[in-house]
């Protein structure tokens, strides 16, 4: 068993462990939980969300990347389900790249042009006031090729699946 003392603050990035129970196994000492930090924060660009305000815990946390501080529960553990879209996005990218890698690049180049490409369109995202709709209508053409692509994942179809789709209608052998 540990002791705590009041002007301490325990930051917990356990999944599931309410501030509340946090507080009674830490008290007296204050208490904030955290969504698991990721390999991005290793390089200082990963999110990280916060509950509640704290002032130590906020500090610690922007070593790490930039810190989403939410006011209730509820609204901090939507932000934490952004934990395994990380992981999921981690795994479309791995996806990516083997499908242009088994497509004819080399696995450094797959490596960098998935890389480039979605931190083009993040960075985008954080710099544009268009919103999310205006952007997608500006980039989605009717009957393109990216409605094609979504079509095979609303369909329930793997990314390598929409990506051989539009390979084969844009190289003739649809």
């Amino acid at each position: 068993r540990l002791n705590y003392r009041a002007g301490q603050t325990i930051l917990s990035a356990m999944a599931g462990v309410s501030l509340e129970l946090l507080h009674e196994l830490v008290a007296p000492a204050d208490a904030a939980v955290s969504m698991m930090p990721g390999l991005a924060n290793a390089l200082n660009v990963g999110p990280s969300a916060l509950y509640p305000d704290n002032g130590p815990a906020f500090d610690l946390l922007s070593q790490l990347g930039p810190v989403h501080v939410y006011d209730t529960q509820q609204a901090f553990t939507a932000a934490s389900v952004m934990g395994a879209f990380s992981g999921m996005s981690t795994l479309m990218m791995r996806d990516a790249m083997a499908w242009f890698a088994a497509n004819g690049l080399t696995e450094d180049d797959a490596r960098r042009l998935v890389a480039e490409t979605l931190k083009g369109n993040a960075t985008m995202l954080l710099e544009t006031e268009l919103t999310m709709d205006e952007v997608a209508r500006g980039v989605v053409t009717p009957g393109g090729i990216t409605e094609q692509g979504r079509k095979v994942l609303d369909a329930g179809g793997s990314w390598a699946a929409a990506l051989d789709s539009v390979h084969k209608r844009i190289s003739g052998t649809n």
